[in-house]
């Protein structure tokens, strides 16, 4: 993940604060479809990276960005003026329970080395009545079953870790496990 950070090409797409914001935009109406971020709310982004959402939000209130790639992250991109940003994953969240009323997680799960245990996090610093937002790519269950027959009869290079996105996910597996943490879907939509 942080070879892509690092490459020329996406620190110049990325350090354009117009273009951020743009990339953010549907998300931040997605958002805004649900409970709407209101002045003073707490805000979470887990796996925010350095061009997290928080470029896209407007309302005042304390932001708080989680990813362990930060320190890295910061010698390459301005990192968002406002925002309290820890160094840290989603597995081990240190701050207190019932503490955001918008926990975020934008394309980030599939990266975390324990999706579980980030989805309970999320939970347990999220306030009553506030919102979770999960983005994350899932595969139907053909594409898994395609793979497989593929790899059956071609040959397929195969690494002991694949360091972008560690994890794949089909639909049903990300419902059972927000099902599990006690957070139910109440919209989902292809962005």
């Amino acid at each position: 993940e942080l070879n892509y950070w690092q490459r020329p090409d996406t620190i110049e797409r990325h350090s354009n604060l117009a273009a951020r914001r743009d990339y953010w935009r549907p998300y931040v109406d997605f958002i805004g479809s649900g409970r709407a971020i209101e002045l003073g709310d707490a805000l979470l982004d887990i796996g925010c990276g350095p061009t997290g959402i928080f470029t896209a939000i407007e309302p005042e209130g304390r932001k708080v960005g989680l990813d362990p790639l930060l320190d890295e992250s910061r010698d390459h991109y301005p990192l968002s003026p406002g925002v309290e940003f820890l160094t840290c994953g989603g597995e081990q969240i240190d701050l207190p329970d019932a503490s955001f009323e918008h926990v975020f997680c934008l394309n980030a799960l599939d990266h975390c080395l324990e999706p579980q245990r980030v989805l309970e996090e999320s939970f347990r610093v999220l306030k009553p009545g506030g919102q979770f937002t999960l983005a994350v790519d899932v595969y139907n269950s053909s594409a898994r079953k395609w793979k497989a027959l593929l790899s059956a009869h071609v040959k397929v290079r195969v690494f002991q870790k694949q360091e972008l996105h560690p994890h794949k996910f089909v639909r049903k597996d990300v419902t059972a496990m927000l099902e599990r943490v006690g957070l139910e879907p109440s919209a989902d939509r292809a962005l």
